[in-house]
């Protein structure tokens, strides 16, 4: 009995010891938030440092989880060495007031792709508060106010008249 059972640990050590090792990489990632302010239908910058925490070069991935389409990154795909640092820009471009909530991910995986692979990742928070109205709807708004100043100086043109006519009657 004792002989089997050190036959199944010399088994499972020697498992252990001849496949393949794991592989993990380390993303930091500073600031850990990124708050911005800007009026409808202009643009806004940010930058985050990303650094390799890591021993091994590693890939890395930049990307908004939401509103893809008004934050672009830059650059959205580069590699590490170990103990390096890439700057990434944010540019963010609205044309209505409203509040972007998302996160950034950075997400890294090792170079090489060879045994088990552990990726990492971080999510930077992002809060975009657009204040102001959009071009296009001020200058809604003016037409608007145009059209009804004009409607109010119609109508007191037309009563003018009514009233005149009665008085000449």
């Amino acid at each position: 009995m004792a002989r089997t059972i050190l036959s199944i640990s010399l088994v499972i050590i020697g498992l252990l010891f001849t496949a393949n090792q794991a592989a993990a990489v380390g993303v930091s990632v500073k600031p850990q938030r990124i708050v911005l302010e800007l009026k409808a239908g202009q643009m806004a910058t940010s930058q985050v440092l990303v650094t390799n925490v890591g021993s091994e070069p590693a890939v890395y991935q930049v990307y908004p989880d939401k509103f893809s389409d008004q934050i672009s990154v830059s650059p959205t795909d580069f590699k590490l060495e170990s103990q390096a640092s890439q700057l990434v820009t944010l540019i963010v471009k609205t044309k209505a007031a409203f509040d972007l909530i998302t996160n950034l991910s950075v997400v890294a995986r090792p170079l090489a792709a060879g045994g088990v692979t552990a990726g990492s990742g971080v999510k930077v928070p992002v809060n975009v508060t657009v204040s102001g109205l959009s071009l296009f709807i001020s200058l809604a708004l003016l037409g608007l106010a145009v059209v009804i100043s004009l409607l109010a100086i119609f109508m007191v043109n037309l009563k003018s008249r009514k009233s005149h006519r009665i008085f000449l009657k």
